[in-house]
């Protein structure tokens, strides 16, 4: 079965703090998930690998069977574009 995303063993810390210590995750291709989970529990952080927006010092992390590239943590294209304000 491919994988959307693997995620093995990651770990990441800020000083003494672990925002994830061994997280590991399969999401399968074709399907959908959630990250949920209380304050403080590594979800920001780990959506933040996988938009390669921060390289896991340990571990490895794998979209699409290919490691996180820095172009993919930039927004571009028609999406990006802010929207003007409305009131």
């Amino acid at each position: 079965m491919n994988s959307a995303i693997e995620a093995r063993e990651i770990r990441r810390s800020y000083g003494d703090r672990a925002a994830l210590d061994g997280f590991t995750l399969e999401v399968p291709a074709g399907s959908v998930f959630g990250v949920l989970g209380p304050n403080g529990s590594g979800k920001s952080t780990f959506l933040a690998l996988v938009a390669a927006a921060e390289r896991p010092p340990a571990g490895t992390l794998t979209i699409l069977g290919e490691a996180p590239h820095p172009r993919l943590g930039r927004a571009s294209g028609p999406c990006s574009r802010r929207m003007p304000r409305t009131r």
